[in-house]
């Protein structure tokens, strides 16, 4: 094998013969190396310099990077942190300007009522109790409401009055009432109602409503402040629905409770209001109603929706019962004792035209009608129609059957009188017939 060959160092200056790194000198003309080799180390150290900093410079540049990223980041979370706290602090202030604008606007209505001596005209009583002042939003209006709720022996009373086009306009009642947030169930809507009160009944009528009819017929209307109440929606107090199951359990429900869910709002707007405040105190008094004023949106939040929704359920849920349990009387029919009669229409077993014929229809509700043709000596035909109630009884037995039983009463209205009166008493001795204790007939499903 021959020599290996060693790959060269570099050249000779005198005569450019190539040499290693060990030779001394050259090979070929023997000048001396070393010089020649000490320029190319430093070469060789510079080069090596070079590659180290190209490989570092990257690293710091992407540092620097990274830092111009972080301070940069920085700043815009300060900026914005900064001009969010500006930007809430103007709108809040923006706010308090226009409570200022409507709370100024019924302040001075209010002072001047007083100073012209026409709070009879406001709706003010010189008698009134436990007076407060509150501020609610109304949907079709700019500017909130003010709401005076005070007691005249100790009868709750609610005034509302509103801005229109500047001016304060105000609705006074004659009989007890109260405003209240209810949610419509079938609009699915919210809205402040007045309730009005009496002995018998409750009158509920959206306020945002009474105000647009005022708007309407204010042309029209001598007085359009003082006005008869017209109640959107009336409720008997003994207006409820109630049914019994086979188990004797007792299920019912108002007309009121299917049809509105009241908002509880569980923070109080209002502060004390007195006849005798002197202008400081009026104007401290608005201010501070003023300021607990909150939208309907911030009252209705998410978790007094959720309970609405569950209020609602319950109703649907006790309405799908009662209708079951209703459905289920429907198919068995009215009670009396061990035996049930279907509801319907029932003919009688004697001819028609006689006194004892003719057909009964019993109702689900309670209610009957009865209808014959009666027929007198001459041929003359005379049309029978009677209505009334019915109901179920235990007897002991009379005069004319000592049979204890059962027995089905029906009371006939008469169309003259405003009393009702008792008009036929039947024996309930099996399923779907009744038998009558006077005349010998008995009444059947006509089928």
């Amino acid at each position: 094998m021959g020599k290996e060959e060693k790959k060269p160092y570099g050249f000779c200056r005198t005569c450019g013969h190539p040499f290693t790194e060990e030779d001394v000198f050259c090979e070929g003309c023997g000048n001396d190396l070393s010089k020649i080799k000490e320029s190319i180390r430093k070469k060789e150290q510079k080069q090596a310099v070079k590659e180290e900093t190209v490989v570092v410079n990257p690293k710091k540049e992407k540092s620097n990077k990274n830092l111009m990223i972080c301070l940069v980041s920085v700043l815009v979370v300060v900026g914005l942190a900064v001009g969010g706290f500006f930007l809430k602090q103007y709108l809040e202030e923006e706010k308090q300007v226009e409570k200022n604008t409507w709370g100024k606007t019924y302040y001075v209505y209010l002072k001047e009522m007083k100073e012209e001596q026409k709070e009879e005209e406001a709706g003010i009583p010189e008698e009134m109790e436990d007076a407060r002042i509150s501020f609610y939003e109304i949907s079709n209006l700019e500017d909130p409401i003010m709401v005076l709720d005070y007691q005249v022996e100790d009868e709750k009373y609610s005034n509302i009055y509103y801005i229109e086009n500047g001016k304060v306009n105000a609705l006074t009642y004659q009989t007890p009432t109260e405003v209240e947030l209810l949610y419509h169930i079938d609009s699915k809507k919210y809205d402040y109602y007045i309730h009005t009160s009496q002995d018998d009944k409750d009158s509920y009528q959206s306020i945002s409503e009474q105000i647009d009819d005022i708007s309407k017929g204010q042309e029209d209307r001598d007085d359009s402040n003082k006005i008869e109440e017209v109640p959107e929606y009336v409720f008997n107090k003994d207006d409820v629905e109630t049914v019994t199951d086979e188990d004797g359990n007792q299920l019912e429900i108002s007309k009121f409770d299917t049809t509105f869910v009241k908002v509880e709002d569980k923070k109080d707007h209002s502060v004390s209001y007195k006849n005798d405040f002197n202008e400081e105190e009026l104007e401290e008094a608005i201010d501070q109603a003023a300021s607990t004023y909150l939208p309907q949106k911030e009252i209705v939040n998410k978790e007094v929706e959720k309970g609405i929704e569950k209020k609602v359920e319950e109703v649907i849920e006790k309405q799908e019962q009662i209708q079951k349990i209703k459905e289920e009387i429907e198919k068995k029919g009215f009670q009396v004792g061990d035996h049930y009669l279907k509801y319907g229409k029932y003919q009688s077993d004697q001819e028609p035209g006689t006194i004892s014929g003719g057909f009964y229809t019993l109702n689900s509700d309670g209610t009957f009608v009865y209808e014959n043709t009666w027929k007198n000596y001459l041929g003359e035909e005379t049309v029978v129609k009677r209505t009334g109630t019915y109901e179920a009884k235990y007897s002991e037995g009379d005069f004319f059957d000592p049979t204890s039983c059962w027995i089905i009463i029906f009371y006939t209205k008469e169309s003259n009188e405003d009393y009702v009166q008792e008009s036929d008493v039947y024996d309930v001795l099996e399923d779907n017939k009744f038998t009558a204790r006077q005349y010998p007939n008995t009444w059947a499903p006509v089928e």
